[in-house]
């Protein structure tokens, strides 16, 4: 699979959970971030080329604000390590600034190194 990426991946080390903005369903835990797309990990595989509404749970050492609501569309899914925790991967819709800081607050305190 190309690599399309303009900024490189960077993986996290705590996976905060992401929920369906609209049903509240919980799809999965955030594996990695940047400003243009993001990589879930779920206990299910996620439909490619489907649009989400998605909650991302924010601690408050990132925002006063609980969640982050992002857009996008599945790009790619695949197994991880373990087949029973597939990977699914979203490219984001264009954020604003706000958002655009709340993720880097995100990279900078909890991505490894």
């Amino acid at each position: 699979m190309e690599d399309r990426r303009r900024i490189k991946r960077r993986f996290l080390m705590y996976y905060s959970r992401v929920f369906d903005a609209g049903t509240e369903d919980l799809i999965g835990h955030l594996g990695d971030i940047t400003p243009g797309g993001l990589m879930l990990i779920t206990d299910q595989p996620l439909a490619v080329g489907w649009r989400y509404r998605l909650k991302l749970e924010l601690s408050e050492e990132i925002s006063p604000d609980p969640y982050l609501v992002l857009s996008g569309t599945s790009v790619w899914c695949q197994p991880d390590v373990s087949p029973y925790s597939p990977n699914t991967g979203f490219k984001l819709d264009p954020i604003n600034e706000h958002e655009a800081e709340i993720i880097q607050r995100i990279v900078e305190k909890y991505s490894i190194r």
